[in-house]
């Protein structure tokens, strides 16, 4: 009964810690890689039945030599059911970085709760992972309270820079360790305590700033290469709207000439040229009323220039709705949406057979809501998993492009829907028109 007991109880803290080390790993996830996770009965029951098996294999056998061999084995199974969409190069690079960082940090935060521990003479096993699980939690919660705004740019971090951030991690763990082997040796407990605790704290410290100062300067990129984007977008619509309005003064300083040709027609009685005639005008002039506009400079900037790339590849442009005149949505955050959007559908359309190419694009909104749908052919399969696109054959660009239209929209508290039915794309854009 007592074996009993203690293997239950044993169980039960194997239980706890693999559970907590899950946790770990998926708030690294959504903290680093903005990657959330949704889980669906069937993962979690999966999930569920590893780690009981695992919790199990670790009461039994504790002290394997395997054991690191089966942590990283239950690391990659539990990984794999919850990110399931990641394909096994980007999951195992993803994974196994998290893996490095919170081990680092794990063994930082360990040492530090040991030394408090041992200096008041509680020194205890679960103590001191209670306390670790605290700390490095605490720890993930606040860069995620940080980032939360600026999680958007966190993918664009380059593979150079996560690894010096795991060496400095490293060495400020190597660091942390060598000033604690010299404080152990000073005749005043209380004092080195106190500087082992600072020591601590300030290195947590730099290495949450290193990764702040890190994502926001990727921020700061991103933003000036929509901005920049912006700009040469005004610039080609100028250009556009200069172009049409010298054709409009040419037919304009016409005008006389194309009225007594037409009179000269009728005297004549050539009525079907007249009419031929007036369809050729009537043709020119809807050529110069090809500015696309939805009642919104902005808006109409980015989709006048979206229009030139149109016309240039055969695609038809169906634009229905207008943009209120109350949008408190940041340029930053329509532009993000907008653009990427575009971009996508027009990747897309130039694929099709010539005379298919269409996107559609609707404008709606109500006193709350802002509406936006694109809607364009595509060719191919597409496998959609939580409004991403997973598709092997999909570019890169265009999976990080809805990445970034995702989260753009969720800073409003919007939602993306994402509808794929006879080789048609739908993009639905619901925002919540006020400043986020």
């Amino acid at each position: 009964m007592v074996v009993l007991a203690n293997f239950l109880i044993d169980f039960l803290y194997y239980f706890v810690d693999l559970g907590v080390e899950i946790f770990k790993l998926v708030m690294v996830f959504i903290v680093f890689f903005g990657m959330k996770r949704i889980v669906v009965r069937k993962s979690l029951i999966f999930n569920l039945l590893i780690w009981i098996i695992f919790s199990f294999i670790w009461c039994v056998k504790s002290q394997n030599p395997f054991f690191l061999l089966l942590y990283v084995l239950f690391i990659a199974l539990e990984l794999h059911m919850l990110y399931s969409e990641l394909y096994y190069k980007e999951l195992f690079s993803k994974g196994f970085w998290a893996l490095i960082f919170i081990n680092i940090i794990d063994a930082m935060v360990y040492k530090a709760a040991s030394s408090v521990l041992v200096y008041f003479n509680f020194e205890n096993e679960v103590l001191t992972k209670i306390f670790t699980y605290i700390i490095v939690l605490t720890f993930l919660f606040m860069i995620n309270s940080f980032v939360k705004e600026k999680v958007q740019f966190v993918h664009k971090i380059s593979t150079r820079q996560y690894i010096i951030y795991l060496f400095i991690g490293l060495a400020d763990y190597l660091l942390f360790v060598y000033v604690c082997l010299i404080i152990r040796e000073m005749d005043k407990k209380g004092f080195a305590l106190i500087i082992s605790i600072m020591v601590f704290i300030s290195t947590l410290l730099q290495y949450g700033l290193i990764f702040l100062m890190t994502i926001t300067n990727e921020g700061l990129k991103v933003q000036n290469h929509l901005n920049q984007k912006y700009m040469n977008m005004q610039q080609e619509n100028y250009e556009y709207l200069e172009l049409r309005e010298e054709e409009t003064k040419k037919f304009r300083h016409d005008y006389r000439s194309h009225l007594n040709s037409l009179q000269l027609l009728c005297k004549e009685k050539r009525y079907k040229d007249v009419l031929k005639y007036i369809e050729e005008i009537t043709e020119r002039l809807n050529g110069y009323n090809t500015h696309v506009t939805v009642g919104d400079g902005f808006i109409d900037a980015i989709l006048n220039y979206y229009y030139q790339k149109m016309e240039k590849n055969n695609i038809k442009l169906k634009l229905t709705g207008k943009m209120t005149k109350n949008c408190n949505i940041d340029m930053f955050d329509l532009c993000t949406i907008i653009s990427n959007l575009l971009d996508n559908a027009i990747e897309a359309v130039v694929k099709v057979d010539k005379n298919d190419r269409y996107i559609d694009i609707t404008f709606r909104y109500d006193d709350l809501m802002l509406y936006f749908n694109v809607r364009n052919p595509y060719i191919g399969e597409l496998h959609i998993s939580q409004n991403v696109i997973v598709t092997k054959k999909v570019s890169q660009n265009h999976g990080y492009g809805l990445l970034n239209v995702k989260k753009s929209v969720e800073l409003y508290n919007g939602s993306m829907d994402i509808k794929t039915d006879n080789n048609i794309f739908e993009v639905l854009i619901a925002l919540v028109n006020k400043n986020k």
